[in-house]
C-alpha cells in the first residue's frame, strides 16, 4: 500500500488539527485539493497542527503492516452509500475485505447489556439474512450485546460482516471478542475506521461511529435500546441521512424495549423475522446526497484530540466486586417475559453449577421466579 503524494496530502488535511469532515469538504471546495488547502492552512493559521512527514509515515507504515488500506471519499473504491451522508469521513481505515462495502447492508444496533432473548432474535435474524440472500452484508459496530451477535449470526453460515469500530482497526474491544476479530477477517468480513491505527476508543468516539454504520447501511434494525441511549442517537441519525428505520418490538415491562417500541409508535416498520426486512428493501427509494449536515455532530471527531494511545473506554457497567459482576451480567440476560436456563449458562459463559446455584439465590431474594421449570423471569 504505497499512497501517492496527493493522497498523503489528503490524509495529512483530515489528521490537521481542527478539520473534521465538513471542514474538509469546505476545504477542498474553497482551494480544489488537499495540497493548494494545506498550503493555505499554514500562511492563515500557521499555530494550527498539521501533521509532519514523519507522523504521517507512520500511521501509513502501521496500515500496511497490517495489511489494511485507506479509502478516499473522492475515489471509486470508497463506498458510493457512504458518500450520500453530508459528514461522510474523508478517508476511512479499511482492514479486511473492502469490496464488500459495496454491497448493500443492513445494520443491527442495540443494547450492549442485551437480554438472553434480544441476543438470540438478533443472532437468529442476521443469519436467516444471509442464508437467504447472500448478496446482503450485516453491519454493526462490534459493542456487546447485540453488536456482537449481528456479527456472530452473520458469520455463522459464512456471510458477511462489516464491523465499524470508534478506536483503529487494530483496537479489539471489548477484548472478549478476540476470537470473533479473527474469524471475520479469516472469512473475509472487514473492519472499518475513521480513527488512525492504534487510537482506542473513547466515549466521545462512538457517536460518530454510529453515523458511519447508518451510513453505510440502507436498513437500521433498532433490537433493544434504553430510552436515552446511544443505539436512539444512532436511530436519529439514520432518520437525518434518510435511511430505512426497523425495529423489533419488546416487553413494555422491560426498560430495553422503550426505544424500539416508541420507534415503532413514530412510524419504524416492525420486525419479527427476517423476510420483514429483505421484502421492504426493493420498495426503497434510491438514496440523495444529503443537503443538509448535522451540525450537532460535525467536527467532533478531531484529529488533535487523537493522542497515539489513550484511556480506554469505561465499562458499561461499573462494578466492584466479582461477585456484583456476575450478578449484573445474569440479571441483564433476564427479559421480563422469561428467559431459558439453557441460554443463561450459554451466553453467561459460566459453569452450570454456577448458574444454578444463583439462581437459587435471587429465588431466596424474591429477585427472580421459575415459569415450567425451565425458564426464570424477573419479578416485577
Amino acid at each position: 500500500m504505497d499512497l501517492t503524494v496527493a493522497q498523503k496530502d489528503k490524509l495529512r488535511l483530515c489528521r490537521t488539527e481542527g478539520i473534521g469532515p465538513i471542514r474538509y469538504k469546505e476545504a477542498i471546495e474553497t482551494y480544489g485539493n488537499a495540497t493548494n488547502a494545506l498550503k493555505a492552512i499554514k500562511t492563515k493559521k500557521p499555530h494550527l497542527y498539521i501533521p509532519s512527514d514523519t507522523d504521517l509515515n507512520k500511521e501509513i507504515k502501521a496500515l500496511k503492516k497490517l495489511k489494511g488500506q485507506f479509502l478516499f471519499i473522492d475515489e471509486d473504491n470508497y463506498p458510493e452509500q457512504l458518500k450520500l451522508i453530508a459528514d461522510a469521513p474523508p478517508v476511512l481505515c479499511v482492514l479486511g475485505d473492502a469490496s464488500i462495502l459495496h454491497q448493500p447492508q443492513i445494520a443491527f444496533v442495540g443494547s450492549r447489556n442485551a437480554s438472553a432473548q434480544g441476543i438470540k432474535l438478533c443472532h437468529k435474524l442476521s443469519t436467516d439474512i444471509v442464508k437467504k440472500d447472500t448478496s446482503f452484508v450485516i453491519t454493526s459496530g462490534f459493542a456487546r450485546g447485540i453488536d456482537t451477535a449481528a456479527h456472530k449470526g452473520a458469520t455463522y453460515d459464512q456471510g458477511k460482516t462489516v464491523a465499524v469500530l470508534a478506536g483503529g482497526v487494530d483496537v479489539i474491544y471489548p477484548p472478549e471478542n478476540e476470537p470473533l476479530y479473527k474469524k471475520m477477517l479469516s472469512e473475509g468480513c472487514c473492519f472499518v475506521s475513521e480513527a488512525p491505527v492504534g487510537v482506542e476508543p473513547l466515549a466521545r468516539h462512538f457517536p460518530r461511529r454510529n453515523r458511519i454504520i447508518s451510513g453505510l447501511s440502507q436498513v437500521i434494525v433498532v433490537v433493544e435500546a434504553m430510552a436515552k441511549s446511544g443505539t436512539m442517537i444512532t436511530a436519529q441519525t439514520a432518520l437525518e441521512q434518510g435511511r430505512e428505520l426497523m425495529a423489533i418490538p419488546g416487553h413494555p415491562a422491560d426498560s430495553r424495549s422503550f426505544g424500539p417500541n416508541k420507534l415503532i409508535q413514530q412510524g419504524a416498520k416492525l420486525v419479527q423475522n427476517a423476510e420483514d426486512i429483505l421484502e421492504e428493501i426493493p420498495l426503497l427509494e434510491p438514496l440523495t446526497v444529503q443537503e443538509k449536515a448535522n451540525h450537532n455532530q460535525q467536527d467532533l471527531f478531531l484529529a488533535a484530540e487523537i493522542p497515539a494511545k489513550t484511556e480506554a473506554l469505561e465499562p458499561t457497567l461499573l462494578i466492584d466486586t466479582e461477585a456484583s459482576h456476575i450478578d449484573q451480567k445474569l440479571l441483564n440476560l433476564i427479559s421480563s417475559t422469561g428467559t431459558e436456563i439453557d441460554d443463561l449458562i450459554t451466553l453467561s459463559g459460566l459453569p452450570e453449577a454456577e448458574v444454578n446455584a444463583w439462581i437459587v439465590e435471587q429465588e431466596l431474594m424474591d429477585k427472580v421466579e421459575r415459569q415450567s421449570g425451565s425458564k426464570i423471569v424477573l419479578k416485577a
